[in-house]
């Protein structure tokens, strides 16, 4: 897959939603998101989309000494997670079938608000 012009508000996106989540100074934030946004436009768009995110990633990684600017974010949905797992496991045991139960969990059909 080719980088198209569709990609370019997910890359603003991503870049914003890290340096946001990381950096601890506005004005360093503000630095870092205007360097991402010129490493962006500047970019040569015949690779595919998750080589600028890597890229993306990388300078954040590397600016802000941030191994990953996701881990806190993931760390509390994981807790998230974990609080729900008894209930799920408690309604799938109950169910004739628990194993269908869990498919049907996961696969549960999300509809457009």
């Amino acid at each position: 897959m080719k980088t198209e012009i569709e990609c370019v508000p997910c890359f603003v996106r991503q870049a914003a939603e890290a340096v946001a989540f990381t950096a601890e100074d506005s004005a360093r934030g503000e630095t870092l998101l205007r360097k991402l946004l010129r490493e962006i436009a500047d970019a040569e768009w015949q690779g595919s989309p998750p080589v600028m995110g890597q890229r993306i990633h990388r300078i954040i990684r590397r600016e802000l000494a941030c191994a990953d600017p996701y881990c806190e974010l993931k760390d509390r949905m994981n807790r998230a997670a974990a609080r729900l797992l008894p209930g799920l496991r408690e309604t799938m045991r109950a169910q004739p079938d628990p194993r269908e139960a869990a498919v049907r969990m996961v696969v549960k059909e999300r509809r457009p608000s």
